[in-house]
């Protein structure tokens, strides 16, 4: 799963970050077109820059929540083997929340390396993070992270199940 998201969103993430950052990097000048940013970028081959650092966060962050969710959810299975709608949010929110508060260190190193100029590697970006403060400077903005994934999660996992609901109780014989 971590590495499907990797293929599909590293070249979404590379363009939304070289358009955040374009005001600092070029102050005055206006945003460029998505062409423009993408041959900004190097082309084709330049919208996967950062590749690595984007696995080294998605397959431990698929890891991690997936396991804590099927744990969780396993927890709130009642005798009849059901899960309610309520356990299911709640689950999908916790397990998002951990997930994503342990590999934002893996977050902050690969946003430092797709905004960065060329591709200075995930060491290197690691040293110069914690020579910045140590760390904690790894874990930059994770509260932020955890507040945006829990909700994303939970509710994404709500949806699964309510469609599920829905699909048994009036389309199944």
């Amino acid at each position: 799963a971590g590495f499907m998201q990797c293929v599909a969103t590293n070249p979404m993430e590379l363009v939304k970050i070289q358009y955040q950052t374009h005001s600092i990097k070029n102050p005055g000048k206006p945003q460029p077109s998505l062409g423009q940013a993408v041959a900004e970028l190097g082309g084709f081959k330049g919208l996967y820059r950062g590749s690595a650092a984007t696995l080294l966060r998605d397959v431990p962050f698929s890891m991690l929540f997936f396991s804590l969710y099927g744990c969780m959810r396993d927890y709130g299975t009642n005798e009849k083997g059901e899960v309610g709608f309520m356990w299911t949010l709640t689950s999908g929110c916790t397990a998002g929340a951990i997930a994503g508060g342990l590999s934002t260190p893996a977050d902050v190193i690969k946003t430092r390396i797709q905004a960065s100029e060329g591709n200075p590697g995930i060491a290197r970006i690691a040293k110069d993070v914690m020579s910045e403060g140590g760390a904690a400077a790894l874990f930059r903005g994770a509260p932020q992270r955890m507040g945006i994934i829990a909700p994303l999660f939970g509710i994404t996992l709500l949806s699964y199940e309510v469609q599920k609901w829905v699909v048994k109780k009036f389309f199944s014989n």
